[in-house]
């Protein structure tokens, strides 16, 4: 077994392909003069050995084969990487790594405290730089007496070779993650008395150099929860041409002084030169002792602008430094600002009278809220999806913690949560319900007569008031009032659901347990950090449904507007400048299936088509067993045809869409991941529910008579 620790001045530079970039770069400086801390290196072999002894390699594979990477959309890259994740933690070390492990430490053993880095073949090299995409961990316990502390950091920095940053990554290179493997540097962590990053070229202009700095350790600017002063240099002399001092007060707090900074600057020159391309060096200062912790190529230019998943819109790198700091600032600006002054310029929209606005005015009108259209939707991708990030992190400190067999079972803690959605269904289930108990009113209804019951008809006026705009994303600009009648008379024919309680969920009162078994598994010192991570986990998946109706609601504004201008040119001719002005709004805007555009336009898709096999293939979101007809969500009017024991097939269900739901037997969505809103949806009704079925609106015709299991994420054609 030729597993060991190697002490970094027995390592060479050129062992990249056993030691990865970031060991072999601090040893390369290290052989120049460079003060690096003490280090030790673990190379690939360890990673090897330990997938093959605990069968890893297999379990990866087959996770693998469930979809090919290229195919999978950012959720279901996350949901992956996540799995992966809790199979690692679970896997024990063999025995003999305690021992090994011990010798380790032994070899540091004035190391009081110590960091557990990632360094990957193809990390930090020239190529590729994969800065920040695996994991890191400081400040663990040094010497003989944090054996399991390296234990168990290593393991999670093998798992980070597949997390969903690095697996988007490695996609964006065209590298195959199977081929991968992970070596670990172990440092003495410095303690030092401020620290930071220098880049030897702006990634913004080459010609000047950035160093920022932070007091006390590094960690803090890394992960992005603190703001650190800056200090713009002249890249060829050191010149200091601007100081940003950010939150710190140079003359008091512990930050380079005038000499550091130019030490810092020759540190980087140094590197620069000795490596042959602009560096982004990590150091720190302790005493008057200059350390390089690492340094690794620059490989982008941020000027260049951002880099997009294809359809997919999000950038990959989103996810590089959302720490939880980060995310609860991003949550308070969504929750208090960005949301609020977007209900508030659709309820403006909302207000003004379109059939009274003369030709010019409901152009500049219709103008106006295609701009408004694409701010939002600007806003929607670089604000309101990366706080999803938030539900990410519960969702990895929950299997840190617990480490379940299920690497899921922290969507327990969500449910319940006071969905939008899910208040728009509870006020359709009580017109249904006043229906149900009235034969006259379900008569009157089905005639198309106006209902004698006082009632219904306040209740069914207020329903429209407060949700009717969120119809108009999906079917309402078509279907009408009478869509509403139809959609209400069918939920009043099963049987009346029973008593909720909770906080507007329809499972109320089912995650005290969970939430009491999360918190106890964090000692007293943390319990309050696991409480915010939940906090932060539930708002985010809530927002996550919210922002999504929210964005329809102004959808449905532009839509009405657009309705106004159809209706004008169907009724008089010689209207040049209207016609422009609709034929100038973009399509994606006008699919009222996805105001966020994930939705399949009906054109694409070939309704003649037949199940190729008798089993199609998923992602089980939402346990359970159902069978039932098949409803193929193909255009807006299709959900208003929904009969309750149906089988809800679609391409990418969009919140707007789930008021058909309580009527469902089960969801099949072609969109994977455990976090999609078909998933969300699924798991609040404890429905069945398959996502990632790969041309589910293709293989699947309504009426074809289906058996899903939301345990396998088997969906079966009966016959």
């Amino acid at each position: 077994m030729n597993v060991r620790f190697f002490p970094i001045e027995t390592i060479s530079p050129e062992m990249i392909a056993r030691f990865g970039g970031k060991t072999c770069a601090l040893a390369a400086l290290r052989q120049i003069g460079a003060h690096v801390p003490a280090s030790l290196g673990l190379g690939v072999e360890a990673y090897q050995q330990f997938v093959k002894d605990t069968g890893l390699d297999v379990a990866i594979e087959s996770l693998l084969a469930r979809k090919r990477l290229e195919d999978m959309r950012w959720e279901e890259i996350w949901d992956l990487a996540l799995n992966i994740r809790s199979l690692f933690l679970k896997a024990e070390l063999p025995g003999f790594w305690t021992e090994l492990g011990a010798e380790a430490l032994g070899s540091l053993a004035s190391m009081e405290s110590m960091a557990v880095r990632s360094s990957a073949p193809g990390e930090d090299t020239g190529a590729s730089s994969f800065a920040g995409l695996h994991e890191s961990h400081v400040g663990l316990p040094g010497g003989p007496g944090g054996t399991l502390a390296l234990q168990g950091a290593i393991v999670r920095v093998w798992s980070s070779l597949w997390s969903d940053r690095a697996l988007l990554y490695r996609r964006e290179l065209g590298l195959d993650p199977t081929t991968s493997a992970m070596a670990v540097l172990v440092q003495e962590c410095i303690s030092g008395e401020c620290s930071g990053v220098i880049f030897s070229a702006d990634p913004t202009d080459a010609t000047r150099c950035v160093i920022e700095a932070v007091p006390g350790m590094n960690q803090a600017l890394v992960d992005g929860s603190t703001q650190p002063a800056r200090w713009i240099l002249d890249g060829k002399t050191g010149r200091v041409l601007e100081v940003q001092p950010g939150p710190w007060d140079l003359g008091r707090d512990r930050l380079p002084q005038a000499d550091e900074i130019g030490r810092v600057w020759e540190m980087a020159r140094t590197c620069e030169a000795h490596f042959g391309q602009a560096q982004d060096v990590e150091w720190t200062l302790r005493g008057s002792k200059l350390y390089c912790l690492q340094s690794r190529p620059i490989t982008t230019n941020l000027a260049q602008g951002t880099s997009w998943e294809g359809e997919d819109k999000r950038p990959w790198y989103l996810s590089l430094h959302r720490s939880f700091e980060n995310l609860r600032a991003l949550r308070r600006e969504v929750e208090d600002e960005l949301l609020p002054d977007l209900e508030q310029e659709s309820a403006v929209f909302a207000g003004i009278d379109l059939a009274g606005l003369d030709d010019a005015a409901l152009i500049k009108e219709i103008l106006r809220r295609q701009a408004a259209m694409a701010r939002w939707r600007d806003i929607y991708w670089a604000r309101f999806i990366p706080l999803a990030h938030g539900v990410r992190l519960l969702g990895m400190v929950y299997n840190d913690a617990l480490r379940p067999q299920d690497p899921f079972a922290f969507t327990d803690l969500l449910r319940d949560t006071d969905l939008e959605a899910l208040r728009r269904n509870n006020a359709l289930e009580e017109l249904a319900a006043k229906v149900r108990e009235n034969p006259e009113l379900r008569k009157s209804l089905k005639q198309g007569q106006e209902p004698a019951d006082r009632d219904f008809q306040e209740l069914f006026s207020t329903f429209l008031k407060g949700h009717g705009s969120l119809l108009c994303s999906t079917a309402w600009c078509t279907e009408g009032e009478r869509g509403v009648v139809n959609l209400v008379l069918e939920l009043a024919t099963r049987p009346e659901p029973k008593p909720q309680s909770g906080s507007g969920g329809v499972r109320g009162g089912r995650r005290d347990q969970p939430e009491r078994l999360f918190l106890e598994a964090f000692p007293e010192s943390r319990r309050e950090f696991a409480a915010q991570v939940l906090d932060l986990g539930r708002a985010a998946y809530k927002i996550r449904d919210n922002d999504n109706l929210a964005l329809g609601r102004m959808q449905g504004e532009l839509l009405r507007a657009v309705a106004e201008g159809w209706r004008r040119l169907a009724t008089r001719e010689n209207l040049p400048d209207l016609q422009q002005a609709l034929d100038a709004v973009p399509a994606e805007y006008l699919d009222v299936a996805s105001p966020t555009g994930r939705g399949a336009p009906s054109s694409q898709i070939d309704s003649s088509t037949t199940a190729e096999s008798s089993t199609l293939s998923g992602q089980p979101a939402g346990p359970g067993l159902a069978r039932g007809a098949a409803r193929v969500i193909r255009e807006p009017g299709d959900l208003f045809a929904f009969q309750r024991g149906e089988v809800l097939v679609c391409e990418a269900m969009d919140p707007g869409m789930s008021f058909v739901v309580p009527l469902a037997a089960a969801i099949v969505e072609s969109r994977g991941g455990m976090l999609v809103h078909g998933a969300i949806i699924a798991r609040e009704y404890g429905l069945p529910c398959v996502t990632g079925v790969s041309g589910a609106t293709d293989s699947i015709r309504t009426g074809d008579l289906l058996l899903v299991d939301g345990f396998t994420g088997a969906v079966t054609f009966q016959q």
